[in-house]
């Protein structure tokens, strides 16, 4: 798998076909993350991650339910749990999806009772 190189001003992303791997000075070459933990990077992943999957969703499965995985997300985050915060991220597109499947099945049996 070759990795691309996307310059913006001095830095360069450097990254894979999934994901943004690290930050590199584009003058020397070096790999560095500007600060950033793994924990933050954790975070903005599930961050931005349930916030693509929240634009599929109906607004109070999004408001309610992506809100609760967050916080848990967050919680495990915090405790260093990656492992879990991967499985609970699989489990909250999976059950978000399984809910939005069953409001669209009980929202067009309304309709077609009408």
């Amino acid at each position: 798998m070759s990795n691309d190189f996307i310059q913006l001003g001095l830095k360069c992303a450097v990254t894979s076909k999934y994901a943004l791997v690290f930050w590199e000075d584009c003058s020397t070459g070096d790999k560095t993350i500007e600060g950033d933990s793994g924990r933050e990077r954790l975070r903005r992943y599930a961050n931005s991650l349930m916030d693509v999957w929240s634009v599929f969703l109906p607004i109070h499965i999004s408001n309610e339910e992506i809100g609760d995985y967050l916080e848990d997300i967050r919680t495990r985050i915090d405790s260093g749990q990656r492992f879990k915060v991967v499985i609970r991220l699989i489990a909250a597109i999976f059950w978000t999806g399984i809910n939005a499947v069953g409001y669209a099945m009980k929202a067009l049996g309304k309709k077609q009772a009408s």
